[in-house]
């Protein structure tokens, strides 16, 4: 339906809708001070809207203004392949940088891109992937930022200068989504291929591989203690999963749908789950 929501958190209702001007809506978030939001969807475009009265403040599009699928093409025939290609179109995750004045956006072609806010001009193009990039992430300090395509590999990059530090094709499908841990140590991915995997940060080693039994991931999240990881599976359910054991250790019930996001509560026994 193309509309954007915000909700007064106390009792529930609804503040306020508007329908951007926009060709899909598939991922928003609130800049730092609320005051704008900033929208994607699968036009290979950013656009940031006024909190308050839902006016278009600035587009972001840089150097590839036509849709390019990145070297990803799926037969709508083939039942399999139909179905990967509904689940990329979803991947439009947006990034902002703790002091408001940067975003990171992936699935533009073979390469993620980083603008400025104000301006909206790129600033910073990460390119080394042969697939679309589907997801990304920045560790805290905002050094790091680590992206996964839809071929299955993973990169770790300079977030500052754009260069590749490291790189692994341990997945065998599109990578859905990416984490690093909350004590910056690990980092896991999920994958098309029916694997979580987790990494040592620092070595590139892995640490553990969870196999969901002919399921796949589409989000993840690790636990305030690092030791569980929470992850939204394509058969609807959300799941904890204990790192070490590989074992599930709790269902979560309340989604009809596929799980999209998972953000946890650090300080609180609470998440947040889109779907």
């Amino acid at each position: 339906e193309k509309a954007i929501y915000q909700w007064n958190m106390t009792d529930g209702s609804l503040y306020m809708d508007f329908y951007p001007e926009v060709k899909e809506v598939n991922d928003a978030a609130y800049s730092p001070d609320g005051s704008q939001i900033i929208v994607s969807g699968n036009d290979n475009k950013a656009t940031a809207f006024d909190a308050d009265t839902g006016d278009k403040v600035v587009e972001f599009s840089g150097i590839l203004q036509e849709v390019d699928k990145g070297g990803i093409n799926y037969d709508p025939d083939n039942y399999w392949q139909s179905h990967l290609a509904k689940y990329v179109r979803l991947k439009s995750r947006i990034l902002l940088t703790k002091d408001g004045q940067q975003l990171i956006r992936g699935k533009f072609g073979k390469i993620a891109k980083k603008w400025d806010l104000k301006s909206g001009e790129a600033k910073t193009e990460y390119r080394g992937h042969d697939k679309a990039v589907l997801c990304i992430a920045l560790n805290e300090d905002e050094s790091r930022l680590v992206t996964g395509d839809g071929d299955g590999k993973v990169i770790i990059w300079d977030a500052i200068t754009g260069d590749s530090l490291a790189g692994y094709n341990r997945h065998r499908g599109p990578v859905w989504d990416i984490q690093f841990s909350h004590d910056q140590q690990k980092m896991v991915t999920v994958s098309w291929d029916g694997y979580a995997l987790v990494y040592d940060v620092k070595t590139g080693e892995l640490i553990s591989d969870i196999y969901f039994d002919n399921r796949s991931a589409f989000s993840v999240s690790f636990t305030p203690n690092d030791l569980y990881i929470i992850v939204g599976l394509l058969d609807k359910k959300l799941e904890m999963f204990e790192i070490d054991t590989k074992q599930s250790v709790r269902e979560f019930i309340g989604h009809t749908s596929v799980v999209s996001e998972i953000d946890m509560h650090t300080s609180e026994n609470q998440m947040l789950t889109v779907s």
